[in-house]
């Protein structure tokens, strides 16, 4: 819970829809209020000297922000969510200020995440008419004289219709306050020192640098990569460079010493856009062209023409000592798959129906916006927003109200059960109404996730984040010595076997987006971490897909299945270098009686190594 101020009214909020490095932001019913952090709050604790910058840079922040804030330009465009008026403590003085609330939103960067594309019917036409309005919204800001500076991913947001809002506008850059906050994937490499080995800011954002960002972010949303993913391999005479050195020598995913991603070039290849657009990218990423982006070229709305689903010419193919067997192929997209109980499940959505693999129609209609879908041997169970429906076959049962973190609803399954939180309580049935109680956490600040012999999730509570486990029969256990996770998160799963937990979390701490995994046993100890930046071809690039068999943990790679166990505090590897063909880093991998099963968003098959 957070108190703060008001024109001098108290005002007590307890439901945090977002943190980073800077503050904490809760819903009120004036709006949304953004309360930044003070040098000694926890989100700010630790021994590094970047710890020590930053609790110097939030006492900065609170003596000159309400000096900043009262310049802050009038007139703007109203998705450009600016100040309203300050927050105050008890004794006046300010810490953060009232701002209107968007409402269920997603930040941009969901438009590079191929799940979020197609579980939501998002086409590469409608990214080009959200990009035609974040234009309008840039040049906007640039007209009044306003730089947003640090424009990433992050501080977009886009709603069910991806209407963009501009937010974070505290940290814009005007009336000669600089903007000092730094985000590496986004950096103009013209303002960086260009004798550094990664991205360094030396020189103030300006015009140019915005529109910069905003040609990465347009690219990695029609793309779904980024011009500085991929793998650099230098031969010859190619000069050597690490890889976050490659914005300061121009090395992007269009150069022909890059490994493009196996995935994204599955999903669309570049050379299908229009020769215009591709040339403006050239000219940005390779010629150094910080100019307004042509309009015109978002408004051509492109169809997504790309390269169709790699084909499996026969029902089994070889290459070395693996073998793939496609079992399921459809031209709309799967929407979730398990393996219980020896037999494969799935659910997708194609024609306008939401179907089982048995061919059972569950529901008619197209797919419902920013739904989270989970099977459960015949039942199925789709929630949107605050409600749980639950069908078994065709036929519907209960209709359930559940909580939500931000726009997630607060529910899982296993082969036996559903799981939600409701008013602040996780509960439990089998299907059958009977609800058992599992424990208390924060209504609408927690998360979870069930495997079938435990579960594992977290909650906030002002500066506090806690951690807990609960078998699945009813016992929760809270207080684990789980590391504190510093920065913004932007997403987070688990994955279970019959004994761990492996949790992975997405967040942009400090300068980068990092990907971190810890490995739990079901008390809760934590038996291994480890750390990486995300997007790389690790086994970490992605946080998604995993399936963990006894100790082991097995994913995917664009070049192998990787088999990764705990090893002295962190991890050994495993390399299986001949699935190569017929594996890419965005897939799921499931158990099978005899190998894995890879699921696709079109397909499903089978592979074995011998």
């Amino acid at each position: 819970m957070a108190t703060f101020y008001l024109d001098g009214v108290k005002y007590e909020a307890t439901k945090k829809i977002g943190e980073g490095g800077e503050a904490r932001v809760f819903l009120c019913k004036e709006g949304a209020v953004k309360l930044y952090h003070k040098p000694g709050d926890a989100a700010l604790g630790g021994d590094t000297s970047q710890d020590a910058r930053n609790r110097q840079g939030a006492a900065h922040r609170l003596q000159t922000f309400p000096i900043k804030l009262s310049k802050f330009p009038k007139g703007l465009d109203k998705h450009i969510i600016g100040p309203k008026k300050l927050a105050t403590n008890k004794a006046g003085e300010p810490i953060g200020y009232l701002m209107d609330s968007v409402g269920q939103a997603e930040v941009i960067k969901r438009l590079s995440d191929p799940d979020y594309r197609s579980q939501n019917d998002i086409k590469t036409e409608d990214v080009f008419e959200c990009f035609s309005k974040l234009h309008g919204l840039l040049a906007n800001l640039h007209t009044n004289k306003v730089v947003i500076g640090d424009n990433n991913d992050l501080n977009t947001l886009i709603d069910a219709d991806l209407q963009p809002y501009l937010i974070d506008a505290d940290s814009f850059q005007f009336g000669g306050y600089i903007c000092s906050s730094f985000t590496q994937r986004f950096a103009d490499p013209l303002l960086c020192d260009k004798s550094k080995s990664s991205l360094l800011l030396t020189q103030q954002y300006n015009v140019g640098s915005d529109w910069y960002a905003f040609v990465l972010q347009l690219i990695q949303s029609i793309l779904y990569v980024s011009p500085y993913d991929g793998v650099y391999i230098p031969k010859g005479n190619a000069p050597k460079c690490v890889h976050d050195a490659r914005p300061l020598h121009r090395i992007t995913i269009f150069k022909p010493h890059v490994k493009y991603p196996k995935f994204a070039l599955k999903l669309i290849d570049p050379k299908t856009l229009p020769d215009d657009l591709m040339h403006e990218f050239d000219l940005v990423l390779h010629h150094d062209k910080r100019e307004e982006f042509p309009l015109k070229l978002l408004g051509q709305q492109q169809k997504q023409v790309g390269v169709p689903m790699a084909v499996v010419q026969s029902r089994t193919v070889f290459h070395g000592t693996a073998s793939y067997e496609k079992l399921f192929e459809t031209d709309g997209v799967i929407l979730n798959s398990s393996f219980t109980n020896g037999k494969l499940r799935y659910l997708y959505h194609a024609n306008d129906e939401l179907k089982r693999e048995d061919g059972t129609v569950v529901l008619r209609g197209s797919l419902i916006k920013n739904a989270r879908y989970r099977i459960s041997g015949n039942h199925t169970c789709v929630a949107s927003k605050n409600r749980l429906l639950t069908w078994f076959g065709d036929t519907m049962g209960t209709s359930l109200q559940v909580d939500t973190y931000g726009i997630l609803p607060c529910y899982d399954t296993n082969s036996k059960s559903r799981f939600w939180i409701q008013g602040g309580r996780l509960v439990a049935d089998n299907f059958d109404d009977r609800v058992r109680m599992i424990g208390s956490v924060v209504q609408n600040q927690s998360m979870f996730w069930v495997g079938e012999e435990f579960g594992f999730g977290m909650y906030f509570a002002g500066e506090l984040q806690e951690f807990f486990v609960f078998e699945t029969n009813g016992i929760i256990r809270d207080g684990l010595k789980v590391p504190r996770i510093k920065g913004n998160i932007f997403d987070a799963t688990c994955v279970f076997s019959d004994k761990h937990a492996w949790f992975f979390v997405a967040v942009k701490d400090g300068n980068d987006y990092v990907h971190r995994c810890t490995m739990l046993d079901r008390t809760g100890n934590v038996l291994a971490q480890s750390e990486t930046r995300a997007g790389d071809d690790s086994w970490l690039g992605k946080i998604r897909g995993k399936c963990p068999i006894s100790g082991y943990l097995f994913t995917a790679t664009d070049d192998a299945i990787m088999r990764v166990q705990p090893s002295g505090g962190g991890y050994a590897l495993k390399e299986f270098p001949d699935a190569e063909k017929f594996v890419d880093s965005n897939l799921t991998l499931l158990p099978a009686k005899t190998g894995l099963h890879l699921v696709g968003p079109k397909e499903i098959g089978l592979l074995q190594i011998s």
